[in-house]
């Protein structure tokens, strides 16, 4: 059994040896972030339906603005969906 994420990762993915100790970090702290997230935002019931929920309510409290990650959500739509769905 291996001691660490990472040499799991490293042993059974094919690639993840390549990565750059930036794109490393980069897991690691969305990995971190997502369980907080995850634990006060939603519950600890993290579902699609809890995340659209909490944004919808953030918006509604005038905590998000759109247009601070218009690009990112282009980004996503087009990738994602087609005509409207996924």
């Amino acid at each position: 059994m291996t001691a660490y994420p990472l040499d799991w990762l490293r042993a059974n993915v094919h690639g993840f040896d390549a990565l750059s100790r930036e794109e490393w970090d980069a897991i690691l702290h969305f990995s971190l972030l997502w369980s907080l997230f995850e634990a006060r935002v939603l519950s600890s019931r993290g579902s699609a339906n809890a995340i659209v929920k909490a944004t919808k309510d953030w918006k509604a409290q005038g905590k998000l603005d759109d247009q601070f990650f218009a690009d990112d959500l282009a980004y996503f739509r087009h990738r994602y969906l087609a005509n409207g769905t996924f």
